[in-house]
């Protein structure tokens, strides 16, 4: 009986032992875990990170031909391709030649101006017909300028129908989403107080827990699609924005045309008649002034005493007083993230004595192999007229360089200078 005893007490030691030993490897496991997410939650940062790179400069602008107003023989010019050149600064001179006239080719051409220049007038004004004076309604002339007007004026509105098209169904969309995200909303605060209904009937055993996972997901699914459908509104805005400012853009150019040709046939016309009038055309200097500041692209005349025709192109400017963009290449570390709308700092000189905010408008990958795991990346920058040194920096054009402010997470930081001090590749010892 005394040993019967004693094997049981033996027993329900090692049992009483047992139980121990896996509650503390039990304590232990939940204190590794603690610091395990402790320490994580602690690296888990963003740590300032600056890059650097080097990028060109580009106007932005339509390229501007510059035609001849008439024929002659190119008198004197001091211009070179790459040259800045300011608004209303004279280009050429052009010296005309004596020469007699056919009167009743004279008159045919003025007839011909004053029709064109009705239908002109009209289109620069967005006039929706054509009225043309006393007897020119009848001439055939006429008729083919009143033709070019509807056939112009058809594709013109083609063009912007698209465009209004555009508009409206954008706006339909805006408005889409903005009734979904509250659409969502409501059916969430509905479902989040089934869910809050379910919780202690679940605690109390009366409901199955089953249905109380079925509504919290509903929950979730439902704040998904709202956040989905509000993200939606800002995008279909930027959209609408660009659609508009093209809309705009398309009459404004539509009109400039207009208005470029009709002072063209003005000018002939002025010409002309000062030609009829005088029986003939005495020898005569013109000059020839930039329409705008910018940056000569082709010279297509160089040797003075060249002859030279009517609406013969002279040279090619790119205005550079709407804005500036600069192509930067950068490498981008791991963990480094660059948004479109960012900040970035333009430097120029050995010394970067001048230092200009620009906007990243677009990145894109690059060509070529990652360096040191980072990689290469192309940032878009724009610098818009009227920032400080901005004349400077579009008349010295050329290379510059680009500084851009970001964050960087610190575990992916360690993970790169890990990976990077073991050659870019990493493997378990």
């Amino acid at each position: 009986m005394t040993e019967s005893y004693q094997i049981d007490a033996r027993r329900d030691r090692r049992r009483t032992v047992k139980s121990v030993s896996y509650l503390a490897y039990f304590i232990l496991l939940i204190a590794i875990a603690g610091a395990g997410g402790g320490l994580y939650r602690a690296l888990d940062v963003e740590l300032p990170s600056v890059l650097h790179g080097n990028g060109t400069v580009t106007p932005v602008g339509k390229v501007r031909q510059i035609l001849s107003p008439m024929d002659g023989r190119l008198a004197s010019h001091k211009l070179r391709e790459g040259m800045v050149v300011e608004a209303g600064q004279e280009l050429f001179r052009i010296d005309s030649k004596e020469n007699s006239i056919d009167t009743d080719a004279l008159e045919s051409k003025l007839v011909s101006l004053r029709i064109a220049i009705v239908r002109l007038e009209a289109e620069a004004a967005g006039a929706n017909s054509l009225k043309f004076p006393g007897a020119l309604s009848s001439l055939v002339e006429a008729r083919r300028e009143q033709e070019t007007f509807n056939l112009r004026k058809s594709r013109f509105e083609r063009q912007l129908g698209k465009l209004r098209d555009i508009v409206a169904k954008t706006n339909l969309g805006v408005a889409e989403q903005r009734a979904a995200a509250d659409r969502h909303a409501r059916a969430r605060e509905l479902a989040q107080e089934e869910l809050d209904v379910l919780k202690p009937l679940v605690t109390r055993g009366i409901s199955p827990k089953l249905e109380y996972l079925r509504v919290r997901q509903k929950v979730q699914d439902l704040e998904s699609l709202r956040q989905q459908a509000a993200l939606a509104v800002p995008r279909l805005l930027a959209t609408l924005r660009d659609t508009q400012r093209n809309l705009e853009e398309a009459v404004s150019a539509f009109r400039s045309q207009a208005r470029r040709e009709l002072n063209e046939k003005q000018t002939k016309l002025t010409l002309t008649q000062r030609e009829l009038d005088k029986g003939s055309v005495p020898k005569t200097t013109m000059g020839v002034t930039a329409p705008v500041r910018g940056k000569i692209l082709n010279l297509s005349v160089s040797n003075t005493a060249k002859t030279i025709r009517m609406s013969q192109v002279l040279i090619e400017i790119a205005p550079i007083t709407e804005s500036l963009l600069i192509n930067a290449r950068l490498y981008i570390p791991l963990g480094v993230d660059i948004q479109a709308g960012q900040k970035a700092t333009v430097t120029t000189g050995a010394s970067n004595d001048l230092n200009l905010d620009g906007i990243v408008e677009k990145i894109q990958p690059a060509l070529g192999s990652n360096q040191n795991g980072q990689r290469p990346t192309i940032l878009v920058l724009r610098i818009n007229a009227g920032s400080p040194g901005f004349d400077h920096l579009s008349q010295i054009g050329g290379a510059v360089g680009v500084t851009i402010e970001t964050s960087h997470g610190v575990l992916e930081y360690l993970w790169d200078t890990l990976i990077g001090a073991r050659g870019r590749s990493f493997s378990w010892p």
